[in-house]
């Protein structure tokens, strides 16, 4: 849904004679953007536009360089999932100056992009929440995984899980940890994939060894 929506939106928006070109990008590599990819690319032959499909694999200084050149060459429409959104404003305006620009399954908010398409993280956090619950109907102990913690999305899913297992309403607000239910754990080695490795290394994370 991302990638057709997404190009879409875009192509709307173009107003000159010339196939719009247009510019989707991910905040790295992985099945699910195979995924929104085929969207894109749909997009692109039904709407007749040019579509090219960004995976940046190198972090957000890639997706800097990247946005950089979308921006160089002039395309007429990017759509990103930023990877920090906070500390991506200036290249984000910068690219809103330039062309059309919306943010997808990652919003930037006090960016000025046009738009954000995706859903309501927090929402999604809540769902997941109802699910455990279910899951797990006399409690229990529950890890939390998450990619990367600077994502706009991340953050509101993470939170939306936290405050619907401890019964927080969502107009409280805040983006807290209370201390005597959840610990945090920083745990790098997910990121590559090495799972073994972070099991028999958690009971020294957290502080039993």
């Amino acid at each position: 849904m991302y990638g057709y929506k997404s190009m879409e939106y875009l192509a709307g928006l173009h107003k000159g004679e010339a196939p719009a070109k247009l510019a989707y990008v991910t905040n790295g590599v992985a099945p699910f953007w195979t995924i929104a990819e085929k969207g894109a690319l749909q997009a692109q032959a039904d709407l007749s536009v040019s579509v090219d499909v960004v995976m940046p694999s190198g972090g957000i200084t890639d997706q800097k360089d990247k946005i950089e050149d979308l921006i160089t060459r002039k395309v007429d429409g990017i759509a990103v999932s930023p990877i920090d959104a906070a500390n991506q404003t200036e290249l984000l305006n910068k690219a809103a100056e330039r062309t059309n620009l919306v943010t997808h399954d990652s919003d930037a908010p006090d960016s000025n992009r046009l738009c954000y398409i995706g859903m309501d993280n927090y929402e999604a956090g809540l769902m997941c929440a109802e699910l455990v619950k279910k899951a797990l109907p006399e409690g229990g102990k529950v890890m939390i995984f998450v990619g990367r913690m600077e994502q706009d999305n991340a953050k509101h899913r993470r939170q939306g899980l936290i405050d619907g297992l401890i019964g927080k309403k969502r107009e409280e607000g805040g983006v807290d940890l209370p201390e005597d239910k959840f610990l945090h754990v920083p745990a790098q080695t997910i990121e590559k994939g090495n799972v073994d490795e972070f099991w028999s290394t958690l009971n020294k994370r957290l502080g039993k060894e």
